[in-house]
Parts: structure tokens; C-alpha cells; sequence
């Protein structure tokens, strides 16, 4: 949301559920091309591929996939791949992937956070907890995926950084694409 989300020229962005590079092709739109990196993460397989073909094609350095999950901590959990928005995180799912905490896994001046991951997200945060209390980078996070994200998400934000400014912006009809910005 422009009226809400203000880029510079530097900004150093962590894309949390990259899918196939959607965000990374709005970035490179809405900022001009005028940003110092890209870090994306998307532990599904299939929509990596895609991702890595779009990024080789791009020849942009600035630009870094993994083949991660985000979470609290290091872990290895069950996974559904569907090479699709519904790949999550499941109790019995045939595949698995690995997840790592922002924190420890990249140390990164992060100036723009944009986590999508399927009711991973708190989680996710919680293992961002000293870049959001040392940097407060912008926050886009999508608050839908679990009944309570709305309050819980805020709650959280404003706990590890209490002078975050909170929106909360409905862009459907229906109950998903719930979006919190804390800038």
C-alpha cells in the first residue's frame, strides 16, 4: 500500500513465501529497479524452480533465493507441495523442508519485511525478533491464515518495537488477504 509503505533507494527487502516471484517482480516495479537487495525464501519446491528460472533470466546479483521456510527456530517439518499459494505446513505431508529462524540464518540490515507463509507468520517473526528490535524494517504481513493473526500479529509487533505505527488494510471480500503494515 503506497499511502502506507514509503521505499528508498536502498532498501534491503526479506520476501518470506516468495511463491514464483510475484513480490520480487512488484519490487523491481515499484521501486524502479532502485534497491540494494532481495532475500527470498520458499521452501516449495516447485514454485523454487520457477523463481530460480525468473531470477537466472533477470542476471541481478542483488537478488538471492533459498530453498527455506521461515520460523521461530531451526526445524525440519512435513510439508505439502502443490507448486501452488496452498503449499503450508502439515502434520503428515510426504515431503520435507527445512526451516530457519531470520535471526540466526542471515545476519542483514533488513529495511523491508514482507512475510506470506501460511500461518507461519508468527512464528516467523518471533524468529526476527532482534532484526525487528534492532532495525524496524517495514512490516507486510499477511494476518489471515490463523483465526487470531489479526490481534496476535499486532500484539506481538508492537511488543518487540512499541513505537511501530499499525495498519491493517481488507483487500477482498472475503476472510483472506488481511494485511498488517507496522512502519
Amino acid at each position: 500500500d503506497k499511502k502506507i509503505i514509503h521505499l528508498s533507494d536502498n532498501e534491503v527487502f526479506l520476501d518470506g513465501g516468495a511463491y514464483d516471484g510475484d513480490t520480487i517482480r512488484l519490487i523491481i516495479k515499484e521501486s524502479k529497479n532502485r534497491f540494494k537487495n532481495i532475500f527470498a525464501f520458499e521452501p516449495d519446491n516447485k514454485n523454487y524452480k520457477k523463481i530460480n528460472n525468473y531470477v537466472r533470466q533477470l542476471k541481478d546479483s542483488r537478488i538471492k533465493i533459498f530453498r527455506l521456510g521461515l520460523g521461530d527456530k531451526n526445524n525440519t517439518l512435513s510439508f505439502t507441495n502443490e507448486g501452488n499459494l496452498q503449499s503450508k505446513v502439515i502434520k503428515y505431508g510426504k515431503i520435507q523442508i527445512k526451516i530457519v529462524p531470520i535471526d540466526k540464518y542471515i545476519d542483514e540490515h533488513f529495511t523491508y519485511i514482507k512475510l506470506d507463509i501460511e500461518g507461519f507468520e508468527k512464528k516467523a517473526l518471533i524468529g526476527a525478533k532482534k532484526t525487528i528490535k534492532k532495525y524496524k524494517p517495514k512490516l507486510v504481513i499477511c494476518s489471515y491464515h490463523n483465526l487470531n493473526d489479526i490481534w496476535e500479529l499486532t500484539i506481538l509487533i508492537k511488543k518487540f518495537r512499541p513505537d511501530y505505527k499499525i495498519f491493517l488494510r481488507h483487500y477482498s471480500d472475503f476472510l483472506m488477504d488481511t494485511i498488517c503494515y507496522a512502519v
